[in-house]
């Protein structure tokens, strides 16, 4: 399965995707870019390519912590194993494996939220390749907080 292009192809389990993380980054690809995707030639035998929309609402009304909640803190949503029931190991502070289907963040005492439904609604927007378009990679670094301290810290 193809993952994001350069030297973490094989190490750092991220597609191609957008979320909280990126809000405020832009998004657009100017002419004469293009991110190429459904090549043949870059299908391995056997395969198809599909796409995938998930989308991850979290509800954060009357949460204690609003960031902690969109971080996914574990000790905010109560969870010690995963949503197949593995353990969580003690030094994984949040992530997806702590705010999966149906957690709910922790809300402050007395709270009562009313019901609601949410609709969403996105654009896709395409071009037909041709030899125009100058293809693009997908680059993706992440940068994770141990939530250590450091000694020269003054906060």
């Amino acid at each position: 399965m193809v993952r994001n292009s350069g030297i973490c192809q094989n190490t750092l389990g991220q597609y191609f995707g957008l979320g909280s993380e990126t809000r405020g980054t832009t998004t657009y690809v100017p002419d004469p870019y293009g991110i190429e995707v459904g090549n043949p030639d870059e299908i391995p035998d056997g395969y198809e390519e599909k796409w995938l929309l998930n989308v991850h609402a979290i509800d954060t009304r009357g949460v204690e912590d609003r960031l902690g909640c969109t971080e996914c803190r574990c000790d905010l949503y109560n969870v010690t194993e995963d949503e197949h029931g593995y353990p969580l190991s003690s030094d994984y502070k949040g992530g997806l494996r702590c705010c999966y289907d149906k957690t709910q963040c922790r809300v402050r005492k007395g709270f009562e939220g009313a019901r609601r439904s949410l609709y969403m609604r996105y654009t896709v927007k395409w071009v037909d390749w041709d030899s125009s378009v100058v293809p693009v990679k997908i680059y993706i670094f992440d940068v994770t907080d141990t939530w250590k301290r450091l000694s020269a810290s003054t906060d």
